[in-house]
């Protein structure tokens, strides 16, 4: 991050932007979920119960994306065992 307000000014230097204002990114963790999420209905959800995706039948999604809701805590057995069980279903 000490080089972004460094590098940023000279690569969008060819654009017209009249001002340039670099935020404090406060450094954090996160879990990022529900990107690709599990559901029975292909209008709002991407993969099925069997997490293969609604339009692409021969696509299997894996991972914290198919989430419908965030979890409280961290995900990471949830996700580990829900990948066990996906490779069983091939």
């Amino acid at each position: 991050m000490d080089t972004l307000p460094k590098v940023l000014p000279k690569v969008l230097a060819p654009l017209p932007i009249e001002d340039l204002t670099l935020l404090k990114v406060n450094k954090t963790d996160g879990h990022i979920m529900g990107t690709t999420v599990m559901g029975d209905e292909p209008a709002n959800a991407i993969v099925d119960k069997h997490l293969i995706h609604h339009q692409i039948r021969n696509l299997m999604v894996l991972g914290g994306s198919v989430f419908p809701t965030c979890a409280p805590a961290n995900p990471t057995l949830t996700i580990s065992a829900l990948t066990l069980w996906a490779v069983d279903q091939l």
